[in-house]
């Protein structure tokens, strides 16, 4: 086994030949260490598939700028991989990534590290970043792509593990990869806004899908590109849950008269700049218009990044899709009209230049709930979560300390009228103040902690 089994894996493994597109990780950040376990398995399941025993991951700051966060959701997606006999690489790129991955080494020791943006082969050069990295007590191969890299007995050993961790999966079927990166992309999509509960939409209602990404989904970034052995779009999906009318957009007049014939219009929204911070003037245009003709108007965003909102008093619900990968279609849909209830979280301030539009850990549930008795004991925190809404679903929950950090997030499983008490871990030496979540009315609810007000 040499470099020829080992693959850089943002979206997916970019191979030669068509794989499995997911999430990207600012999407992947949205959802929860469940949610990244199973990513973790299933790219690694494709990995045995190809003989690929190594796959370097995503930088573990893309994930989220909450180091928790950030590090509880990469160890989530090595220790999948892992159990399928594979090693995830996590990538870090500059010091800001080190309160990270102090998070991650404490939950899992993963194979090697990787270090810098670029391509990287089995192979390690003395580098004073490598020297952080042996502080934070990481003793196994920093892999880096520069020339100066050269083969050592760690990364010597790195591939014997590797060789013989493989284990041939005879029950692999390449379709199901399209199913899970669907059921990843469900719990990334975050919901902004839902004003008069318009999310789920009805599928009796007579509903128009306005833009050309509702037919040609914008999934992935263009670091590492995957070809995509399938592709979902909205427009596609929705054919099996109801009727809906389309234009691409590019008239603005015609979407206007078919969003004023309409009960409820969705506009799908894209940039494909990753650098950019505001959509292109063209959709901001139509996005106005359309909410001035049929207030009952959803906003569907896909972007690297967050953009601006020039409309958002007026657009009557938002949900942020991100990069959603080659079933982010489908799982829109699924959200949209109540095949799932949403439950992503904000994984960084929504920030568009000096503006805070939404704070880390922000995103609607799929219905009303209730939070009550929070309590911690030994390093842990408990809060009981009541779903009062009409569809199933994650509710998902920060729990967060005097200074209103993130020190926690638990997304657990309800159906309506359902009780449960949820417990997380929380980080050494800190002390939770407060759990919140907010209904999918916008109303943020919260239970504090009696003993540490």
């Amino acid at each position: 086994m040499n470099d020829a089994y080992l693959t850089e894996a943002e979206h997916g493994l970019s191979l030669a030949t068509a794989a499995a597109c997911f999430p990207c990780p600012a999407c992947l950040g949205a959802s929860d260490a469940q949610t990244a376990e199973m990513l973790g398995e299933t790219v690694a399941e494709a990995a045995v598939e190809e003989r690929i025993g190594l796959i370097v991951g995503p930088a573990v700051g893309d994930l989220s700028s909450e180091p928790v966060i950030a590090g509880e959701l990469m160890a989530a997606m090595v220790r999948g991989a892992m159990s399928r006999g594979v090693g995830l690489i996590p990538r870090c790129t500059s010091a800001a990534d080190l309160p990270a991955l102090r998070v991650l080494l404490k939950r899992v020791t993963p194979w090697a590290l990787a270090r810098g943006n670029g391509p990287v082969r089995c192979a390690e050069t003395e580098d004073p970043s490598s020297d952080e990295l042996r502080v934070l007590g990481f003793e196994g191969p920093v892999l880096s792509g520069d020339e100066a890299a050269h083969p050592t007995e760690r990364t010597e050993a790195l591939l014997r593990l590797a060789a013989e961790s493989y284990r041939p999966n005879e029950d692999f079927f390449a379709g199901q990869q399209h199913h899970m990166a669907r059921r990843i992309a469900r719990e990334c999509l975050v919901l902004l806004k839902n004003r008069n509960g318009l999310v789920p939409l009805h599928s009796n209602r007579r509903i128009v899908f306005i833009g050309r990404c509702a037919q040609e989904p914008l999934i992935q970034s263009e670091r590492y590109p995957v070809r995509p052995a399938e592709l979902t779009s909205a427009l596609e999906a929705v054919r099996s849950v109801c009727h809906v009318t389309y234009t691409d957009g590019s008239d603005h007049a015609e979407a206007v008269r078919m969003a004023k014939d309409a009960d409820a219009a969705v506009i799908f929204a894209a940039q494909p700049d990753a650098a950019a911070d505001a959509l292109p003037a063209a959709t901001d245009a139509l996005i106005e218009a359309v909410c001035a003709a049929r207030p009952e108007t959803v906003v569907v965003l896909h972007n690297a990044r967050p953009v601006a909102m020039p409309w958002l008093d007026r657009a009557a619900a938002v949900l942020e899709a991100w990069l959603p990968g080659q079933a982010g279609g489908a799982a829109i849909v699924d959200v949209l009209f109540g095949g799932v209830g949403a439950c992503g979280l904000l994984a960084a301030p929504y920030t568009v230049g000096e503006r805070t539009l939404f704070p880390a850990g922000y995103g609607l549930c799929g219905g009303a709930c209730a939070l009550d008795g929070l309590t911690q004991t030994d390093g842990e925190a408990t809060v009981t979560v009541t779903l009062n809404g009409s569809v199933p679903g994650k509710v998902p929950v920060c729990f967060r300390d005097a200074a209103g950090a993130l020190l926690a997030v638990a997304k657990p499983m309800l159906f309506p009228g359902m009780t449960m008490p949820v417990t997380v871990t929380l980080p050494e030496g800190t002390r939770v103040r407060v759990a919140e979540t907010h209904a999918a009315d916008g109303t943020t609810i919260t239970a504090g902690c009696p003993e540490n007000r």
